[in-house]
């Protein structure tokens, strides 16, 4: 597994950073656009609030979701509607309602509602376990021994098609859809990270598809773990307490994330239980651990055709240990890389910090905020932007992730590595096409071009450690966003 190393720093040249701004920062794609808050149709709310009935196919009549729920409980009492989320399931141009029933948290059927002429029909979508369902309408399903990516066809007996996906596709990256709660039910809770993560292909045991893992958080960290064939134990290694993860069909394989101390790291960890390390290392970089505390791996014999590897990623008070054990020449090498890319440490900060936020913007109007948590840093994304991960980008040469807003603004965080303030100023300063206004110091700029308005300010971590943080608007949006932008570069916190 390669990445990328972070490029050389380096001064542009006049016109080089905001060109870059504007070949990266473009127009958003379809697939970049935040999602539009279209107008509420009025037949979906009011089929949510029982204001309105529908032709129920599994009953035969017209009846609201008051009635239909309470059919259900007939049959199984604890059985409940549990959130709903509009959205085209078939890509037909037509917004269908989902709404989804739980029994213990656990999801029992979808209830899919879609106009149809002048009525409104009802179905119950049970055949395979719908799971993750994206904005775009794609799911993850399990049936007959396979498993993959599809999405929903209508036929005249109803929602029962399963169209599968390419297979090579990721569609784990695309943006989750956004649930809402049912009246009267509890608040859905808002994960920190996306809900799950394509982890590698299997064709084993008879089955064959992506293998998706959901995602999976703890008090200090979280991780994406296949979803099926995987077995969690809370175990202790030595003196020291461990989450762990075991392959169902291949015991050997098994990966441990291990809370140390602070006088722990992976070479005294394999002194510790009594290993040699070997030669082989792996070097920072093709394993991404976290906030860039990522250390150098050493690889440790561990029996005949058995290897353990471990990580370590030392923070201010506490080291943890991730230690990756497989037979030789297993599938579920690959995966395990994979999971071990996944894991994000939350920082002292950030664990103390809710994951829904609400900002008062202007003394009177409020913007309802969700936590994103990346490596290095954590910030608020508003609600209306719907839930997504960032666009990763390269900025003048430098990495960054964006989110890009409903009516034209962005955000954008570049990582510019170890530059001091006065190169970080000069890259930012040195290019044309834009008019600066204002300057503060070396931490603030702000200009224009064409029709846009533009800021951007620097901001360090510990460890001299420099981001830009990019604020794009169209000048006649400046009154309406540009609060919203700075709330939430407010919010940002590094780890």
């Amino acid at each position: 597994m390669k990445y990328a190393v972070a490029a050389a720093l380096a001064v542009l040249m006049i016109g080089g950073f905001f060109w870059a701004l504007e070949k990266q920062t473009h127009e958003p794609t379809t697939q970049q656009a935040a999602p539009k808050q279209t107008a509420e149709k009025p037949w979906q709310m009011d089929i949510v609030n029982s204001k309105r009935s529908f032709q129920s196919d599994t009953y035969g009549c017209g009846l609201t979701i008051e009635e239909y729920a309470q059919r259900l409980r007939e049959e199984d009492p604890d059985c409940a509607p549990r959130a709903y989320v509009k959205i085209d399931l078939d890509q037909d141009g037509q917004e269908e309602l989902a709404i989804r029933f739980e029994k213990d948290k656990r999801h029992m059927l979808t209830l899919i509602i879609w106009q149809d002429g002048e009525n409104i029909r009802g179905a119950e979508y049970t055949r395979q376990d719908m799971s993750f369902l994206k904005e775009d309408g794609t799911f993850y399903y399990l049936d007959r021994g396979h498993w993959g990516w599809g999405r929903l066809e209508r036929r005249e007996a109803g929602w029962k098609t399963v169209i599968r996906m390419p297979q090579g596709d990721n569609y784990s990256s695309t943006n989750d859809a956004w649930w809402r709660a049912m009246p009267g039910t509890e608040k859905i809770p808002t994960n920190r990270r996306n809900s799950c993560l394509t982890l590698g292909y299997s064709g084993r045991s008879g089955v064959s598809g992506p293998i998706v893992g959901g995602l999976t958080e703890t008090d200090a960290f979280s991780l994406y773990v296949p979803i099926t064939g995987w077995t969690y134990e809370s175990t202790m290694i030595g003196q020291y307490a461990a989450d762990c993860w075991v392959c169902d069909e291949d015991p050997d394989a098994r990966l441990s994330v291990i809370k140390t101390g602070t006088d722990v790291d992976a070479l005294s960890w394999l002194a510790y239980l009594g290993k040699k390390p070997i030669t082989r290392q792996r070097t920072e970089g093709e394993l991404q651990l976290v906030n860039r505390y990522s250390q150098t791996v050493h690889s440790g014999a561990e029996g005949a055709g058995t290897t353990m590897e471990v990580f370590s990623r030392l923070g201010e008070t506490t080291n943890y240990v991730i230690q990756m054990e497989y037979a030789d020449e297993a599938w579920d090498k690959d995966v395990m890389y994979c999971m071990v890319d996944s894991i994000r440490f939350y920082d002292s900060v950030t664990l103390n910090m809710p994951v829904d936020r609400v900002f008062n913007l202007d003394g009177e109007s409020m913007m309802e905020c969700h936590l994103t948590v990346l490596d290095g840093y954590s910030l608020y994304l508003p609600n209306v932007w719907g839930m997504r991960d960032a666009e990763k980008e390269t900025i003048g040469c430098h990495d960054a992730n964006t989110w890009y807003g409903p009516d034209g603004e962005s955000l954008s965080i570049v990582d510019l590595g170890k530059m001091n303030s006065d190169d970080a100023m000069a890259w930012t300063l040195g290019s044309q096409g834009w008019t600066m206004s204002e300057t503060e110091g070396n931490t603030r700029v702000t200009g224009t071009r064409g029709d846009e308005r533009l800021e951007v300010t620097f901001k360090y971590r510990v460890g001299n450690w420099t981001y830009a943080v990019i604020k794009r608007c169209p000048k006649d949006k400046t009154e309406e966003v540009w609060p919203v932008l700075e709330a939430m570069v407010s919010s940002i916190r590094f780890s």
